[in-house]
């Protein structure tokens, strides 16, 4: 993109944009070279006017850029800018669902990256089941989310996860593989991993209470959650067993295991959210677990999140 660019270069890169995405611009030409003479009123209140541009179903963002391009008095200085706010724009496909016009101060245009617009009633659900099970008579909740790929399930658990260690929660998440559909508990073992790895390096104070509550909660069974989750060692003395074995005796044994172990690691006053990613892909084992401590009746601290 050229950067050195005249004002008019501005107001014409506005008109393509402005015919491009109305399907008419304020200007027509005779013959090539010839002289510009405003042909279309609503183009030309449209292009100055973002909300009106807003109400024709042109992105607000969008919109917006357009609006300061075809106004003489616009911020744009540089093609650099523009260039900046089109690359936002493509590289964060949720900025076409915003829904509020630019804040006093900014740019012309500004999107805010790693901000979602549109989906703060979302947001509140997640964060309301969150508040009830902080609460000590509520049992533990469960909060699915559906969509089709790149609808943004994802990015909104991120943002709700802000508020929740904010709250005081912990949060774990993993991700289920379509290629790692034969590997047992593959997504819970990579969240209770990140978890042992995060506890290991709090302070020394921090890791005796959590030691403290796994071994008086979790009592013999720990050596069976190590066969599971090797990572657990890391923050705790496990003592050696033979291996717990193959078949549904040594599931269930590994399923009560992780129930001791989610119920020694959350409280009322720090719940546990656990995350997991595309279940359409978890083995059943997994889904079989994640049915366990949802309906765990001696644990009112966990929140599941599922997408």
């Amino acid at each position: 993109v050229v950067q050195r660019v005249e004002k008019k270069d501005l107001l014409s890169l506005g008109e393509v944009f402005l015919e491009l995405f109305l399907g008419e611009g304020r200007f027509e030409s005779n013959s090539f070279g010839g002289n510009q003479h405003a042909v279309s009123n609503r183009a030309a209140s449209l292009s100055n006017d973002p909300h009106l541009l807003h109400m024709s179903k042109v992105p607000v963002c969008i919109s917006s850029l357009i609006f300061n391009l075809n106004n003489r008095r616009n911020q744009y200085q540089l093609a650099r800018e523009i260039e900046e706010d089109l690359s936002t724009i493509l590289a964060n496909r949720d900025s076409l669902l915003c829904n509020d016009v630019e804040e006093k101060g900014k740019r012309p245009f500004s999107f805010q990256l790693g901000k979602m617009y549109g989906r703060d009633e979302h947001i509140s659900v997640i964060l309301d089941a969150y508040k009830r099970i902080a609460t000590p008579e509520n049992p533990s909740e469960i909060v699915t989310i559906s969509g089709y790929s790149g609808a943004g399930k994802s990015a909104l658990v991120q943002q709700a996860q802000k508020h929740i260690i904010e709250l005081g929660g912990q949060f774990l998440s993993g991700k289920y593989d379509r290629f790692r559909q034969m590997e047992p508990l593959s997504a819970i073992i990579v969240a209770f991993t990140d978890y042992c790895q995060k506890i290991a390096s709090t302070s020394a104070e921090e890791l005796h209470q959590i030691r403290t509550s796994i071994k008086e909660t979790v009592g013999p069974e720990l050596a069976v959650l190590a066969n599971a989750l090797p990572s657990i060692r890391q923050c705790i003395d496990v003592p050696s067993i033979k291996a717990v074995g193959v078949g549904l005796k040594a599931y269930h044994r590994i399923k009560s295991a992780f129930r001791l172990f989610v119920r020694a690691i959350s409280s009322s006053d720090q719940p546990l959210v656990l995350f997991l990613d595309d279940l359409q892909w978890a083995d059943p084992l997994s889904l079989d677990l994640i049915e366990s401590l949802i309906t765990d009746r001696e644990n009112k601290s966990l929140l599941f999140i599922g997408s």
